[in-house]
This record gives structure tokens, C-alpha cells and sequence, in this order.
């Protein structure tokens, strides 16, 4: 964690001195120390996704559901992310795409999970 934390503050230095002089290059740098970050953290983002499914398993649940919910959270941290990139490089309007994309998109992979949750709502109440 302290070599992620270094990497990014190190990161956003390095890019705070190169906007003053080359922009372009700032932004980029960036965009990479993001990137960078955020892949050090998948291999940890892996673990929980096995573990949250074994657990999920042994309630006896449908992989269906476990691994919408586990689209879902990616999606958003994903579009969290790109907006917030987006938003560093002075990009504000294609970052609320993003982000409405994103919505959309989780949205779309909630319904299945909100159908089965009413079919078992129907199912308790008495007819």
C-alpha cells in the first residue's frame, strides 16, 4: 500500500511541474499515474471478487445475481475513474457522459437482480 501511495503522490508532484511547462505531457503523466494505481490494485479486486462469490455460493445463491452486482461496483469504479480523469484534463462535459454512461449501463445490469428481488417479494406476500 505504501508503494501505491508513494506512486501516487509522486505522480500527481511530477504532474503538477510538468503542467507548468508542457501541459499536454502533465495531463498525460496523469492519466498513466492513474492508471498505474489502479492496476495495482486488481489483483486484490480478484481476491474479493472469489471470495464474494464463494461466500455468495454457500448461502446457496445464483451466480446470476452475485455477479451482476460484482459488474455493477467494477462499472462504477470504473466510470469513477475515467470521470475524474476527465475532469483533471478540463474535459468536464465528456466526463458527465461518463458518468451517464455508466449509470445507464448499471442500471441495465441491475434489472435482473431487481426482477428476481419482486419475484421473491410476490412470492412472500399472501395472494
Amino acid at each position: 500500500m505504501v508503494k501505491i501511495v508513494v506512486l501516487a503522490i509522486l505522480g500527481a508532484f511530477l504532474s503538477q511541474v510538468l503542467k507548468e511547462y508542457k501541459p499536454f505531457l502533465g495531463t498525460a503523466l496523469s492519466i498513466i499515474t492513474a492508471s498505474a494505481v489502479f492496476f495495482f490494485a486488481l489483483p486484490e479486486l480478484e481476491r474479493i471478487t472469489v471470495y464474494a462469490k464463494s461466500i455468495y455460493q454457500a448461502a446457496g445463491g445464483k451466480d446470476m445475481y452475485i455477479d451482476s452486482v460484482l459488474k455493477i461496483t467494477g462499472i462504477a469504479c470504473l466510470t469513477w475513474l475515467g470521470s475524474d480523469i476527465l475532469k483533471d484534463a478540463g474535459l468536464s462535459a465528456a466526463s458527465t457522459a461518463v458518468v451517464m454512461t455508466g449509470k445507464v449501463v448499471c442500471m441495465g445490469l441491475c434489472l435482473p437482480v431487481i426482477g428476481a428481488l419482486f419475484q421473491t417479494l410476490l412470492s412472500i406476500l399472501p395472494n
